[in-house]
């Protein structure tokens, strides 16, 4: 590996994307993955816009912000704070969706992409990587889905009755 794929590499196994990957398996993916330099206040992608990378961040601090209905011309809320290390952009590439947030950053910062069709090919050639990564992804999903439902549950608790949620 040369030096920039080392760094890659290094982001990488660093990261919760890695968690419970070898090292075989990050080298196959450093070949797809890619880094970018952002500056503060760029968007990475904007909410409603296709999908077609996952993104690690490197380096820096990114917001994740949605607008809220009705009226989408107010700020964006706040959703998350990506911090070095965490995953962001998964849900496109795993509903195969356009994305449901902008991402913005808060200072300047470095990330790491893969390309959804290149990751998607990777997987396909390689099943047990492929299990690996979904497992990763679908608990990466599925703490964050948890920290909604607390912070959800705390904003609606003085109400004591929840309104019905259906699962699509």
């Amino acid at each position: 590996m040369d030096s920039d794929q080392m760094s890659v590499y290094d982001d990488l196994n660093n990261s919760m994307f890695a968690r419970g990957l070898t090292k075989h398996d990050l080298e196959l993916i450093v070949q797809i993955a890619r880094g970018k330099r952002y500056y503060k206040d760029e968007i990475i992608f904007s909410e409603n816009v296709p999908g077609d990378k996952i993104f690690i961040l490197a380096e820096g601090k990114v917001l994740i912000e949605r607008r809220v209905m009705p009226d989408p011309h107010l700020f964006p809320k706040l959703i998350l704070t990506v911090k070095k290390g965490q995953i962001f952009g998964e849900m496109a590439f795993v509903e195969k969706n356009s994305r449901s947030a902008t991402a913005r950053t808060k200072s300047n910062v470095r990330v790491i992409y893969i390309s959804s069709n290149d990751l998607m090919n990777l997987m396909s050639e390689h099943t047990d990587l492929a299990c690996r990564i979904m497992t990763n992804l679908a608990s990466i999903l599925s703490k964050r889905l948890r920290r909604m439902n607390e912070q959800w549950l705390s904003a609606h608790a003085q109400s004591y009755i929840l309104p019905d949620f259906e699962y699509h």
